[in-house]
């Protein structure tokens, strides 16, 4: 029992250090996370959703339930099962770029449980026939670059065409093989090219950038 009570009041310690300090702060970034959300990302989410899941032939759950947090032991801040975002570090269309990608991931998974045949699909069967030997790694990094690209033209197209890309600082295109993947994405969405030329222009720059690294090696 007097273990029970010393365990309790260092709880309670604890707790007070928590509600005096820390909640006040974090209490504050979920209150402009909430904002951003409401004004920014809800007026427009439909449309968005609707058109991502027709770019790239997923289809969405009944519901996603998303999660803000202010601390995250991702380092990446961000994952799609649960969907959960830490609003520390995604903010302002970031976040909005950002939670559209994860709830990508969840149609994508949603999809595949289905049996449908999406454009992951034809892009990786694409892959494969290229000669390119790519590992599964490879072939997801590129499919997953596609997810980077089409969220960040639904913000750009729908919320702010000053957005910057959460991959584009971060290289994330270039670490997946294709650095120019943003500009094949935004053409075949605008529909300047069809999904054949995109498909070319993906291994194009896959071709591209495994022949710079082999020429830097």
């Amino acid at each position: 029992m007097t273990q029970t009570a010393e365990q309790i009041e260092t709880a309670l310690t604890q707790a007070e250090l928590f509600r005096e300090t820390l909640w006040p702060q974090r209490a504050t970034q979920l209150a402009e996370a909430a904002s951003t959300i409401q004004k920014d990302l809800a007026p427009h989410f439909a449309t968005m959703a609707r058109q991502q899941a027709e770019l790239l032939e997923l289809s969405w759950p009944d519901q996603i339930d998303a999660f803000l947090v202010t601390d995250c032991y991702d380092p990446r801040g961000a994952y799609s099962h649960p969907l959960t975002v830490d609003i520390s570090h995604n903010v302002g269309s970031t976040l909005c770029e950002t939670l559209l990608h994860e709830a990508t991931h969840v149609a994508d998974v949603h999809t595949s449980h289905l049996g449908q045949h999406t454009l992951r699909n034809k892009v990786i069967e694409h892959l494969r026939g290229t000669g390119l030997h790519l590992s599964a790694t490879q072939a997801w990094n590129v499919w997953h670059a596609i997810i980077f690209a089409s969220s960040a033209y639904q913000v750009h197209t729908n919320i702010d065409p000053d957005h910057t890309d959460y991959a584009l600082p971060r290289n994330l295109y270039a670490q997946f093989g294709v650095a120019d993947l943003p500009t094949w994405w935004r053409r075949f969405a605008a529909q300047e090219i069809d999904e054949q030329e995109f498909l070319e222009g993906v291994v194009y720059d896959l071709t591209s950038g495994l022949r710079a690294r082999t020429e830097q090696s």
